[in-house]
């Protein structure tokens, strides 16, 4: 009797053994799965944002470039220069080296400071040349400097390719370990059952319940991932594309020129570059509100869009009520007949909002290689061909010599 009661003693004390320990081990291996889910994604958000801010802050170098470029002015020049010298150095001391130097993207790190390395010195060389009133260098300087601002738009766009697969890679890992945590308990649940059959039962309902709990998380894991991958591809669209018409932005019309002007000049290619706002904008504005005028400019970029062959042209919404166009291989006698078109399709009347409004527009247009070798050069002299034709309104004219 005594002994039997020592054998149900030590039966019992087994079977509690044996499910403190399978609950101890259960938790544990539930931690460790949620641990790494946790580590993959607050990695690839920290590093996404990061990628984000830079982006934003290195976006801005440019567009001050180009106002400096365009200041008529000492003062104004020393401001915007001052503004450079700035976004420059906050670039550099509270962003590009606030990425983590991991040996996995230390080879991805080294190649956005190269590039960002080189515009840089590209962005200082132009504002030195046009310190020392050498405009034909600080043009060249401006023009290829775009080429090293793409690639490290490019680059930022493969850390955040590399974060999605090591993303992707740790997902593999979590279901790994789900399918060593898996093996484990039946093991456990094995033993547990030949010692004692309500020990495998009470075993087997947490394997239930673990396995679920981990399959909630890994889908978890896999939706926050598409989310990510969604909001990059937004990222890299407002990188490139003018949200409200759909046309391609300032920053993207300069670069495809500058790629543009670059093959024409190997090619011995011609090339026209047409630029034009809409006459009376602002009191489109002022009359009937911002929600009028951006259905007419996004009802203008319908237009244009329609007209573009991708074989012959390209074109951008520049800002405000400002658009470009760049056609290839055309000469002062046919781009005739495509601005009688532009004026034919374009601007003609428009019903926005039951308001009837009947849009014109002022063309200025320069040419490749006569009016200048550089995209800066030649939307320069194109929208003083523009304001040329302000004079006369719903009208184009061509840049000649004079204007200067």
């Amino acid at each position: 009797m005594k002994s039997s009661k020592i054998i149900l003693l030590i039966l019992f004390c087994s079977v509690i053994s044996i499910i403190l320990y399978s609950q101890r081990f259960f938790t544990a291996e539930l931690s460790k799965v949620e641990s790494n889910i946790e580590i993959v994604q607050n990695h690839h958000i920290k590093q996404s944002r990061k990628v984000v801010e830079i982006q934003t802050k290195i976006n801005k170098v440019p567009l001050l470039l180009w106002k400096f470029m365009l200041a008529d002015s000492q003062e104004k020049k020393l401001h915007f220069t001052k503004q450079l010298l700035d976004q420059i150095r906050e670039i550099e001391t509270e962003q590009l080296l606030a990425f983590n130097r991991d040996s996995d993207e230390m080879v991805l790190y080294s190649y956005v400071q190269k590039n960002w390395g080189d515009y840089k010195q590209l962005v200082l060389k132009t504002l030195e040349a046009d310190k020392n009133n050498d405009p034909v260098t600080a043009q060249d300087a401006l023009s290829t400097s775009l080429i090293y601002l793409e690639r490290v738009n490019d680059s930022m766009k493969t850390i955040v390719d590399y974060h999605q697969n090591d993303v992707s890679q740790k997902t593999v890992n979590v279901a790994a370990i789900a399918q060593s945590s898996k093996q484990n308990v039946f093991m456990f649940s094995f033993i547990a059952i030949t010692i004692f059959l309500f020990v495998g039962c009470i075993t087997f309902r947490k394997i239930i319940l673990t396995e679920k709990q981990l399959r909630k998380q890994v889908l978890e894991l896999a939706e926050k991932n598409a989310l990510l991958a969604e909001k990059n591809l937004r990222i890299r669209q407002l990188a490139y594309e003018d949200n409200l018409t759909g046309l391609a932005n300032r920053y993207a019309f300069q670069s495809a020129l500058a790629k543009e002007l670059s093959a024409a000049w190997l090619n011995n290619n011609t090339g026209s570059v047409v630029f034009f706002d809409i006459d009376e904008f602002k009191q489109v504005n002022d009359r009937y509100g911002h929600d009028v005028g951006d259905e007419l400019l996004a009802v203008i970029g319908t237009r244009i869009k329609s007209l573009l062959d991708h074989e012959i042209a390209f074109g951008a919404r520049f800002g405000g009520d400002e658009f470009a166009l760049f056609f290839r291989n055309i000469t002062d006698k046919e781009i005739i007949p495509v601005l009688d078109k532009l004026f034919e399709v374009v601007f003609v009347p428009v019903e926005v909002q039951a308001i009837t409004l009947h849009p014109t527009a002022s063309i200025g247009v320069a040419f490749y290689p006569q009016q200048g070798t550089n995209a800066t050069e030649l939307l320069k002299k194109a929208d003083m061909a523009m304001y040329q034709a302000k004079s006369k309104k719903n009208a184009y004219v061509i840049y000649d010599g004079s204007m200067e």
